[in-house]
């Protein structure tokens, strides 16, 4: 999966390089900025979640997803160290998808449906580095106070019921973008928040672990210059 993210990064950042100069010379400034994003996020859960009653299903019955769409938008200051780098701070609120499990077995007439969302606000420094034709590159490190809710709906075998799990993990990110006027910037970002990698027994006996997370998306932001 993080291989199939890393490939779109590439992509933009290749297509940011042949850009043309910009008629303006991009300089650092300091500035409150104003982010929006979206994309797709992926969590580290069972792909699958096979014969969580140990045994086999009468029907090729099971599904699963992993990951989904993904969207949030941010809040964050900039500090011109100098002409070409700054040093700032950044926030977020992210919606980082869900892993979705269902499978039936008509012989025993039950059945499960299990979802678990998850939703995360960070707190993030960032260093980035500008070219004066527009184009950028940046990391960020900090923090993520990420929630998770598994629901389950099940009927004979399986129960049926919503469990909570939250808590504070490590994150990191790393993006390139490009400056299509002075003061708005279009951007990639790979992020990861760091969390457990959740095994099928994790999922189904509810383990209140907090899964990682990883996502790719593509943003927008507007930055209010100030002196």
């Amino acid at each position: 999966m993080r291989t199939t993210i890393i490939y779109p990064l590439l992509i933009v950042t290749s297509i940011a390089l042949l850009c043309c100069k910009n008629a303006f010379a991009v300089n650092a400034a300091n500035g409150v900025v104003l982010d929006g994003h979206a994309g797709y996020a992926n969590l580290d859960t069972p792909d699958k979640i096979l014969n969580p009653l140990n045994s086999t299903p009468t029907s090729n019955s099971q599904d699963a997803r992993v990951g989904n769409f993904s969207f949030g938008g941010g809040l964050g200051y900039d500090y011109a160290l100098t002409n070409n780098i700054l040093l700032g701070i950044d926030s977020a609120y992210n919606d980082d998808g869900d892993s979705h499990y269902k499978g039936k077995y008509p012989s025993l007439n039950s059945h499960y449906d299990t979802t678990l969302e998850t939703y995360d606000a960070s707190l993030a420094a960032k260093g980035e580095y500008l070219w004066h034709n527009g184009l950028n590159v940046f990391g960020k490190a900090g923090g993520a106070y990420v929630w998770q809710e598994q629901g389950d709906d099940g009927n004979g075998l399986f129960d049926s019921g919503k469990t909570n799990s939250e808590g504070v993990r490590p994150m990191v990110a790393l993006g390139v973008g490009y400056n299509l006027q002075e003061n708005l910037n279009f951007y990639t970002q790979y992020r990861h928040v760091f969390g457990d990698s959740l095994s099928r027994s994790d999922i189904i006996n509810d383990n209140h672990k907090i899964a990682g997370i990883n996502n790719f998306v593509l943003g927008l932001q507007y930055k209010f210059n100030f002196l």
